[in-house]
């Protein structure tokens, strides 16, 4: 069959369907009229035509109906002329696991080999709306557009958080772009090599980078969980906005922000808290002092 192939611009609801749920069926996929006899049963299920075909047996024809039933009964804004990138199918597919409707193991398998080679491509990535928003305030006369900040969200967050308004057929158009995490002391000058003076002399000296003193896997996961908290309710994850040096501000010391972020992510878990210590100036200014303070 075609390959499943989640770079596409789009994929039609039909091939979509068929690609997520139904790749594994015992059918000739070598054989085209095979195939496209399968994308015309989905079809006319959706759109409720009758579809005499018997190019398909009674068995394949029963279990996509049952399929398609437990879909559209699910979610009812299924078309047929629907069209998504497949991105936002796969937040539908892995929406009807959570609704115990369980795509097919080709479509998992294939989706696992997709997110490896992005992952070894583009590192860490954000799904965010390709479009800001825009809405008309004022009069018609006077309408002034305002354009909110688009919202950043992790992969799997973007696929399995039920709340996110991102089904086919909607106006926002979502897509992935790499989380470029950069330290604060990056945008300073002088951040790598300082002068100093000794004994009346300048003296170049080099700082070791801290992405080699902790390593970059946790440098990076470290700042995907700064941004993923600062993005919270403040109150609950005591990161709070961007300073003059493009750090995050907290008033926990940096001991107390360390076990909130392990207790928050399971990830950091695996990391001595005196890593996570070391890299965490890079992205968040803490108090030099601080009284004992119960973290909730």
């Amino acid at each position: 069959m075609k390959t499943m192939n989640f770079d596409d611009d789009q994929w039609k609801a039909s091939e979509a369907i068929v690609n997520l749920f139904f790749s594994d069926l015992k059918v000739d996929w070598d054989d085209q009229d095979c195939v496209n006899a399968l994308g015309a049963l989905v079809h006319c299920m959706i759109v409720g035509q009758k579809n005499d075909n018997s190019i398909l047996s009674n068995d394949v024809r029963r279990h996509v109906q049952s399929v398609v039933t437990r879909l559209e009964k699910q979610f009812q804004w299924i078309k047929v002329d629907l069209v998504a990138s497949p991105l936002v199918w796969l937040r539908f597919a892995f929406q009807a696991i959570i609704h115990g409707i369980m795509p097919s193991a080709r479509y998992l398998k294939c989706y696992g080999l997709w997110r490896h080679e992005r992952a070894k491509a583009h590192g860490a990535e954000w799904v965010y709306p390709s479009a800001a928003t825009a809405k008309v305030r004022g009069s018609k006369l006077n309408a002034r557009l305002s354009v909110q900040k688009p919202v950043l969200y992790t992969i799997d967050r973007f696929l399995l958080y039920d709340r996110i308004q991102a089904d086919p057929g909607g106006k926002t158009k979502w897509a992935l772009k790499p989380a470029q995490v950069k330290s604060a002391a990056a945008t300073l000058p002088s951040a790598i090599v300082k002068a100093r003076k000794v004994r009346g002399q300048e003296k170049q000296v080099v700082s070791r980078d801290i992405r080699d003193v902790v390593g970059p896997k946790l440098y990076t996961l470290l700042g995907e969980c700064v941004n993923q908290d600062a993005a919270g309710h403040a109150a609950r994850t005591h990161i709070g906005k961007k300073n003059e040096t493009g750090r995050y501000k907290s008033d926990l010391s940096r001991a107390e922000l360390v076990a909130l972020l392990q207790k928050n992510h399971k990830q950091l878990k695996k990391y001595s808290p005196n890593s996570i210590s070391r890299a965490l100036p890079d992205f968040v200014a803490c108090p030099n002092y601080r009284r004992n303070k119960t973290v909730v």
